[in-house]
């Protein structure tokens, strides 16, 4: 007897891939749309906080700069017949002239200059502006007053291209210590400023300090 076994065979069965539907693209492409967007919004943000930042220095360092000029200057005019503004040999709006603190009263330059009249570099549709008024020691924030009270607050303004403006100030006292007349003839420095290119595009950051004649 031969015995004979049998297998079950089962149906050859064909192997099918499948591929991505034409809504399974449709969703890939929204999903990879939306993260894309998302990626640039998130750079475009920090482009514009670093630009926002960067510009608010600048406007910072212009008015310190222009600010600490002001306050290395004479509380009263040294000249023989004082008044409040330029003097007459003053009155051309060269600033290299001016010497004292109220030589600079409603004062303006665009683009920013330095004290020679020379434009500086990389601040093309910037403006900087000063005030000068006589205020009460008692509320030295409140309107300037029309008549000598031996104290001048000093408001200077930068406006940059978008015209965003940047404000400080300062306070001149004629009793301060930059109204010491010293025993002798003495030779001090008073007022350090120092200009910074760096870079292909030649922006130029400047900032200034005074050493002995600061806020009173």
């Amino acid at each position: 007897m031969t015995a004979r076994s049998h297998r079950n065979r089962r149906p050859h069965r064909l192997r099918i891939r499948r591929g991505f539907s034409l809504a399974e693209c449709v969703f890939s492409l929204l999903l990879t749309s939306v993260v894309i967007v998302g990626a640039l919004n998130a750079v475009s943000a920090t482009h514009r906080t670093r630009t926002q930042v960067q510009t608010q220095r600048q406007a910072t360092e212009l008015a310190r700069q222009l600010l600490t000029e002001i306050m290395q200057c004479y509380y009263v005019d040294p000249g023989s017949s004082p008044v409040f503004g330029p003097e007459t040999d003053e009155s051309t709006g060269n600033r290299s002239l001016f010497d004292d603190v109220d030589d600079y009263a409603n004062w303006s330059e665009s683009p920013p200059r330095d004290k020679n009249g020379t434009a500086l570099s990389g601040f093309t549709g910037w403006s900087r502006a000063a005030t000068v008024v006589w205020v009460t020691p008692a509320t030295p924030d409140r309107h300037g007053v029309g008549t000598d009270t031996g104290l001048k607050r000093i408001t200077v303004t930068v406006t940059d291209p978008s015209s965003k403006a940047t404000t400080l100030y300062g306070f001149r006292s004629e009793k301060g210590i930059g109204e010491q007349k010293p025993a002798s003839t003495t030779t001090f420095v008073e007022w350090v400023g120092v200009a910074i290119t760096a870079g292909s595009s030649n922006t130029t950051m400047s900032t200034s300090v005074n050493l002995t004649n600061g806020a009173q």
